[in-house]
């Protein structure tokens, strides 16, 4: 990414790295798995320093999305997902709402008028409405209520 010189792909870059880093965090989390582990799997190159998680790695999930305040929006993203993590044990709202934040990325491109971002935004809107179309098959194969499939749809490129 860096060698294109395109801004906007380098911190897409750096997004999708943090959101991966976020997700890993947190199913090492609910593995019972020590920071060690994480450590092993952590992904450098986002904008969230291996130490945030280290640091944060035995504290509550709202605790922790407060060390995240100043990363994007994944405070938001923390709490909400970690809070659904913490009380159900399920992984959906926190791997949405990162969709989500990869997404809303992605629309900024709308106000581009020539350049790289635009080609870049196309693929990533792409690869949301693949992912999206995958979640409704499975849903729709596993007999999911509509409320339930309602819960799992991801923010789409308008």
């Amino acid at each position: 990414a860096e060698e294109t010189g395109c801004q906007y792909l380098i911190d897409y870059v750096t997004l999708l790295i943090d959101t991966i880093n976020i997700k890993t965090f947190a199913r090492i989390r609910e593995m019972k798995r020590d920071w060690v582990a994480f450590n092993r799997v952590f992904l450098p190159g986002g904008d969230i320093a291996e130490s945030v998680f280290v640091t944060g790695f035995d504290e509550e999930y709202v605790q922790f999305a407060e060390r995240l305040r100043s990363y994007h929006n994944f405070e938001e993203v923390m709490a909400k997902g970690g809070k659904q993590l913490a009380d159900t044990g399920r992984f959906t709202e926190l791997e949405r709402l990162c969709d989500n934040a990869i997404m809303d990325y992605a629309i900024r491109a709308r106000y581009v008028s020539a350049g790289l971002e635009i080609p870049v935004a196309y693929l990533i809107a792409m690869e949301g409405e693949i992912r999206l179309i995958r979640i409704i098959l499975a849903a729709i194969e596993q007999g999911l209520a509509p409320e339930q499939l309602d819960a799992r749809m991801r923010r789409i490129y308008v």
